[in-house]
């Protein structure tokens, strides 16, 4: 019942309804391709391990019609990969309704069994007020991210809001490489990372980071108590193309935090207006 002819709550029901029925094993979803799929819902996927596999960004597409609050384009709660694929909305957002191309939420959740892995390669994203986001939780349960080949542009009024390209939140190991970031002058920073312990970030092209005091890269400790006191071993961030932003890398903890290891290099940074408070185009606070 999912099919380019098929009408958007349609499709986004007999999606849904796949998705709910599989086994506790998990499965790998093959979208249909051919012209844009539209959804007028939410794309949610239960807890249990999935692969959604499209065969090019360019023929697997997956468009939302939706424009309403927390209407998401797809929505995981377990370890998950997401390849060769474009999720967009109809019409780009004019307005701010806090909706996510792709959202993994795990606060205040606790998973036995082992942490998830999440891996997204060369995946597409319009029209969104927000693209990745991955929260791992207190608990951490998310152990590895890997992600490459992204290309993102968020869509919005040009104003501050909570927005971004990238959230990555309490991630015990990340690693992306080769993705390129459009935050095109709505929201606030461009790639948002919040408690996660070891970060490498190897050749980004980051554009358009300009609300409020936006930076292009901004990596921070976890400032709520009482997890405030998190060692974290490395942050490495290198081979960055970044033009046209407010600010550039910043990079911060809180409380009694350690921040072990930092590497910036290589790093090219072109018109960064900068703000006060934020001292110069690359910034650290330990």
């Amino acid at each position: 019942g999912f099919s380019s002819g098929g009408t958007a709550a349609a499709n986004a029901d007999a999606y849904n309804a796949c998705t709910a029925s599989l086994s506790m094993g998990g499965a790998v979803i093959i979208p249909p391709t051919g012209s844009a799929h539209q959804v007028d819902d939410t794309l949610t996927h239960p807890a249990k391990p999935i692969s959604v596999i499209g065969a090019h960004p360019e023929l697997s597409i997956i468009e939302s019609t939706a424009t309403a609050s927390a209407k998401h384009g797809l929505t995981f709660t377990r370890s998950h990969h997401l390849r060769n694929l474009t999720v967009k909305t109809s019409a780009s957002l004019a307005s701010n309704y806090d909706m996510y191309a792709v959202r993994m939420n795990l606060d205040g959740v606790t998973i036995s069994g082992g942490n998830q892995a999440v891996k997204w390669e060369s995946v597409k994203v319009r029209g969104f007020n927000n693209s990745f986001y991955v929260d791992g939780g207190d608990a951490y349960n998310i152990d590895r991210l890997y992600f490459n080949d992204l290309d993102c542009q968020c869509s919005g009024p040009a104003s501050t809001y909570i927005g971004s390209c990238l959230y990555v939140n309490r991630v015990t190991q990340v690693y992306g490489t080769h993705s390129q970031f459009d935050q095109n002058t709505t929201g606030e920073h461009a790639i948002y990372c919040f408690g996660s312990k070891n970060i490498v970030f190897d050749g980004f092209k980051i554009r358009n980071a300009t609300q409020g005091s936006a930076q292009a890269i901004k990596i921070v400790g976890n400032g709520v108590p009482p997890d405030d006191d998190q060692a974290y071993p490395t942050w490495s961030i290198r081979n960055m193309d970044i033009a046209d932003c407010l600010n550039g890398i910043l990079c911060s903890t809180y409380g009694s935090e350690t921040l072990e290891a930092l590497t910036v290099e290589n790093c090219k940074l072109v018109d960064i207006t900068t703000t006060p408070g934020v001292g110069g185009c690359v910034y650290l606070a330990v």
